[in-house]
């Protein structure tokens, strides 16, 4: 009875607490202005030691909120001059600002500044070259409603997550019952649960510093959510063209690489959250992720708890994943790991040798989730994944090719593309019309051998964090770790001697043993990739896409992690455990202190920062270019810059997101043109605000959009990026099976309640 009465003031508490966090939303805050003549030179460091001049405004005293800070000025010169908002007086976590960019295309700079604490001396800086030419106009500050925004989501989700815990609690409670057998497993669930939840948080370490490790490809993402945040703001939905990148001209990243799971960080963004915060949670999220559903799957698939959750640790905190998530940062390739279990599971099933049960007509479903899960982050991952599924489909062809298998097959590729056509339709039509980097032949001569790992790296039993990526003849010294750890080797090594003794009997463990074997050639400088490449055609552009031969060892890891599992059922079930327990002891040890030694040498020896506000990363980072249009040069691509032809006067312009509408008048009887700020992609269009008169786009120089302006022609012109019709054609397919989809499953999961409530009816009888 106290339980319920508990409960009840529970909820309460909550309905109360989320409605005062509620009003603070509506609050509105004064606006303060502050004019030009507020800021004036500091004469103690006029000029530092760089020969930059230095302008302050003090703003007063704040309390504690997020407060928005707009700057207004003009300057000639880009990607040099600086502004920050500080307090000398703040303590460590006090304030959270960054030191942003000035643009000359602009005459406005705005950025978010987080106080947790009253604030007396908050004052403006700006910092610029004595070369340059800079006026400060004035500057305003105005307490938002985002402190409230983030306040009220972090106790949604907590109340979420204890409701959902009292839920269970209160379906799973039996009145006045015990049983031995019950409490047992009960016992062993909440061990099981501790367990997991201790690898997620070994596996999370780093992330508990609060800043961002310098890590090879951490601001490429980060300008993802940024972009994504950015173009949900301007209307796009899904967002295809990322508005924020190279001073707003704009980057088809979206196309190539889905950003489904990056929703997620932006919407963080959106409510108030700093973006670098929003993309440590992003982490912290996928090890989660890759937790649960390891263990899921192992624990499926070999019907033992303890043998999963073997799995799922070797799985989990393998060396290469933690190098792909912290010094690496490859966000689609350790997001893409989370799935790999779930599609092991689903091929495992595939496998099996009963055709005519109940589950095994249910497997397209857990295969088409796992697919879909996997092209929505990293389509390299598709790859290496089709590469072993039809490694695996010719060793067990004659289970393959069973008429109730080919129908699962069949049934789930129709729905795995009909699902993802949506994102893989534009990704195919920008491969095949658009002339990128990607696309060009020039991507396709890099040859990849060199970059694969050497031996001692492969079997290297400790793992110091490095900070070089080059290809062999750079030696080892500094190099990346690109090994799996001294535990996945010695599984490997355990697994043979097993076989070897003759206590191996199931082909699939025999089979995982050799893909793993495989997997790990494959990821070295002796496997012969360069004379594969110079077979030519799609097998030279499949194996340059790939660019490091070392992307195999995520395919090994889950091998190897299935040989755990099996290494623990096998040796369970053995009359003698000498040799289990010392496998389990050995293992568990070497796991926790090579991760610990890995993240102790990447957090004493990585550089960092700490991002809070997007413009502090600049926007012109791109990795390896590979979305840009051939023969782009970025150092011309100035914001705000247009240029036109001799017969046009260009009256007023104004940009939001992709969107540019202008006000222009052709004096000519000729054609002239404008060309905007905007790089040329496939799909952007013009038209006349008022008569909607279509307007061509064509390539301008420098692969900009180039708008031809019919002779006297005088209005306001509407530039945007508009999907091609087949691109919306493709979404209402998604959506059409999404939803078919989902249905067949919530049909196939009440037969299956109906079936078990009958079982259970006929056992009490």
């Amino acid at each position: 009875m106290k339980k319920n009465k508990f409960i009840k003031y529970f909820y309460i508490i909550q309905v109360f607490l989320l409605c005062f966090l509620a009003i603070g939303i509506f609050k509105k805050h004064e606006l303060i202005s502050f004019t030009k003549e507020y800021f004036e030179i500091v004469q103690e460091s006029v000029t530092d030691d760089d020969g930059y001049q230095c302008e302050r405004a003090v703003f007063g005293m704040f309390a504690p909120g997020v407060y928005k800070v707009n700057l207004y000025y003009e300057t000639d010169a880009d990607m040099s001059n600086v502004w920050s908002v500080k307090a000398d007086n703040a303590s460590y976590d006090g304030i959270y600002a960054n030191t942003c960019m000035l643009y000359s295309g602009k005459q406005q700079a705005d950025m978010y500044v987080w106080l947790t604490e009253n604030t007396h001396d908050l004052y403006i800086e700006v910092k610029y070259e004595q070369e340059c030419q800079m006026e400060i106009h004035g500057a305003d500050i105005q307490k938002t409603s985002m402190g409230s925004q983030m306040l009220l989501s972090v106790f949604v989700v907590f109340f979420l997550i204890a409701d959902l815990c009292i839920w269970y609690v209160l379906c799973h409670r039996k009145e006045n019952v015990y049983n031995f057998e019950i409490e047992k497993t009960v016992r062993e669930q909440k061990a099981i649960f501790f367990i997991l939840l201790l690898i997620v948080m070994a596996a999370s370490l780093p992330l508990f510093t609060g800043y961002q490790i310098a890590a090879a490809d951490t601001g490429f993402h980060l300008l993802r959510i940024e972009g994504i945040r950015e173009g949900l703001l301007t209307g796009q939905f899904p967002v295809r063209m990322q508005p924020n990148w190279l001073q707003g001209y704009g980057y088809a990243t979206g196309i190539f690489y889905c950003d489904t799971y990056l929703y997620i960080p932006a919407l963080l963004r959106m409510i108030g959250f700093p973006v670098g915060l929003t993309y440590l949670f992003y982490k912290l999220l996928v090890n989660i992720v890759t937790v649960v559903l390891s263990y899921y799957s192992f624990s499926k698939m070999f019907e033992n708890k303890w043998a999963a959750v073997m799995g799922t640790m070797l799985y989990t905190l393998n060396i290469y994943r933690l190098v792909c998530m912290y010094l690496k940062d490859h966000l689609g390739q350790y997001t893409a790991m989370a799935f790999l279990p779930l599609l092991a599971y689903s091929i495992w099933r595939l496998l099996k040798e009963d055709t005519e049960t109940k589950e095994y007509k249910n497997n397209w479903i857990i295969l088409t989730i796992a697919a879909t899960l996997i092209v929505q982050c990293h389509i390299l991952t598709c790859e290496l994944a089709l590469l072993f599924c039809f490694i695996i489909g010719i060793v067990f062809i004659r289970q393959i090719f069973r008429k109730e298998t080919m129908k699962q097959l069949v049934m789930a590729v129709v729905a795995i593309i009909g699902i993802n056509a949506w994102f893989l339709i534009p990704f195919l039509d920008y491969m095949s019309a658009q002339q990128l980097n990607i696309t060009g032949e020039v991507v396709y001569t890099r040859t990849i051998q060199g970059y694969g790992s050497l031996l001692p790296q492969l079997f290297g039993g400790f793992a110091f964090a490095g900070g070089v990526d080059l290809d062999v003849s750079g030696g080892m010294q500094g190099e990346i770790p690109f090994t799996l750890g001294i535990s996945l080797v010695l599984t490997l090594i355990y697994f043979l001697y097993l076989w070897i003794c003759g206590k191996v009997d199931n082909r699939k463990m025999k089979a995982c043993a050799v893909l793993s074997i495989l997997a790990l050639f494959m990821s070295t400088v002796y496997f012969p990739w360069n004379t594969i490449q110079l077979m030519g055609g799609t097998v030279s552009k499949l194996v340059s896409a790939l660019q490091y031969p070392t992307r195999m060892l995520e395919m090994a890891a889950l091998f190897l992690s299935l040989l755990a599992c099996s290494c623990v059922l096998l040796t369970c079930k053995a009359e003698k455990k000498d040799g289990f327990y010392c496998y389990i002891g050995i293992t568990v040890v070497a796991t926790v202190l090579i991760t610990e030694m890995f993240f102790s040498t990447l957090l004493n020896r990585s550089p960092f920062y700490k991002l809070y506000e997007a413009d502090a990363m600049g926007n012109a980072y791109l990795s390896g270019k590979e979305y840009l249009p051939i023969g782009t040069d970025e150092s011309l691509l100035k914001e705000g810059r247009y240029i036109v032809s001799d017969q046009i006067l260009l009256a007023q312009t104004s940009k939001n997101g992709t969107g540019i509408e202008l006000t222009c008048t052709n004096t000519g009887v000729e054609q002239g043109y404008v060309e905007v700020p905007l790089l040329y992609y496939k799909g952007y269009q013009a038209q006349d605000s008022q008569s909607k008169q279509s307007f061509e786009t064509t390539i301008g120089d420098n692969n900009v959009v180039r708008v031809n302006i019919p002779g006297e022609y005088s209005g306001n012109v509407v530039i945007d990026f508009v999907s091609p019709w087949y691109w919306h054609m493709a979404e209402i397919i998604s959506i059409v099976f999404l939803i078919g989809f989902i249905v067949m499953w919530n049909v196939s999961l009440r037969k299956d309640c109906v079936e078990n409530a009958q079982v259970s009816q006929r056992t009490k009888r």
